[in-house]
């Protein structure tokens, strides 16, 4: 016999009930995501899980994140105390999310809590999400010991009910939650969450070793090149920078050093801290798809500090094949910061062009 009663939102009043949450442990989880969808405005989402039902992809605002939806309980359960909290747990015993984690992956873990209506039944109009932050997945000791026991947040139904009836949102420091209504969930996407990660990817730049590069077959120098393209494409979108090329698919993308990687290595004037910096600033890439990144690469193209484009007199004659226009700006210079890696190309590109 059960000692405390389960405790779930009905009809606005946190409540004693006999019965667990109906959607308790819900084992396919895309239902929720057609509500995510919805609230982000966006109009699909891939499953990623295998047919698990869990993991999701969705492409949002330039990002793509990986969603795995967390058991989708009322929350409230008979639990040791008896407080009126909902648990969200990171699941780090499933072979799928390590996965997604140890390859940094954008990865959030989200639950929704749907309040009941006077029947008892699931009054998905009044959706609220709650998301683990994601730094502190990252920076988990249960990820460092590669631990199987799962780490939970307890968050209480008051928390959540509050901001249920305010329509806001509301970051649970102690538990590294965010409670957020659905009305708030694109908002948190645009301005809290992509801010989070390109915060998380520049941490992890600055992580990496000179020697790291030296190798482009090994992994490390793999996730940096991910890492890199994921920066540019938070900053600048999912897109071919050339203006007059037209491909977006993220995983034809390429991120581009404008100042070569193995010329910053091999500079002596530089100490091994400015040359991860100059490696890891975005400052010194493009966004480019793999026709225009090999030209620009083997120094064929360059564009100057307006972004107009000069042709190698090599391929001149081939120059409309690639759907380039010289002498015209093919391309948006983000900043001044970004005129001193293209001087260095462009004297590469003369340096060769004389040769």
């Amino acid at each position: 016999m059960k000692k405390y009663p389960y405790k779930h939102i009905v009809s606005g009043r946190i409540t004693n009930l006999e019965n667990p949450h109906p959607l308790d442990n819900e084992k396919n989880k895309s239902k929720f995501m057609e509500y995510l969808i919805e609230d982000l405005n966006i109009d699909s989402f891939e499953d990623i899980s295998n047919d698990k039902k869990n993991l999701f992809m969705i492409n949002f605002n330039n990002m793509y994140y990986n969603i795995f939806i967390e058991f989708p309980d009322g929350g409230g359960k008979d639990i040791k105390y008896n407080k009126t909290d909902k648990k969200v747990a990171i699941p780090f015993n499933q072979v799928a999310f390590k996965s997604i984690i140890k390859n940094y992956e954008r990865v959030l873990v989200i639950d929704m809590y749907v309040p009941l209506d006077d029947d008892l039944k699931p009054d998905f109009s009044k959706r609220v999400y709650l998301i683990v932050d994601p730094k502190k997945i990252y920076l988990s000791k249960v990820i460092e010991r590669e631990s199987k026991s799962p780490s939970s947040r307890w968050v209480k139904l008051e928390y959540i009910l509050e901001v249920m009836n305010d329509k806001t949102f509301k970051q649970n420091r102690a538990k590294n939650v965010y409670i957020i209504h659905q009305e708030k969930l694109k908002w948190f996407f645009q301005d809290i969450l992509k801010n989070d990660y390109i915060e998380m990817i520049n941490s992890e730049l600055s992580k990496v070793s000179i020697q790291d590069f030296k190798n482009e077959s090994n992994n490390k120098f793999k996730k940096y090149r991910r890492l890199f393209k994921g920066l540019l494409i938070a900053k600048r979108g999912i897109k071919c920078e050339v203006l007059s090329c037209g491909i977006k698919n993220q995983e034809l993308m390429i991120g581009s050093h404008i100042k070569p990687v193995n010329i910053i290595i091999n500079d002596e004037s530089l100490t091994d801290f400015q040359k991860i910096k100059e490696i890891s600033d975005p400052n010194n890439g493009f966004l480019l798809c793999p026709n225009h990144d090999a030209l620009f690469d083997k120094q064929l193209i360059t564009f100057n500090c307006k972004g107009i484009l000069e042709v190698s007199k090599s391929i001149t004659s081939q120059a409309h094949h690639f759907n380039l226009v010289e002498n015209k700006i093919n391309i948006n210079i983000s900043g001044k910061e970004v005129n001193k890696y293209l001087d260095f190309h462009n004297n590469l590109f003369k340096y060769k062009e004389n040769s």
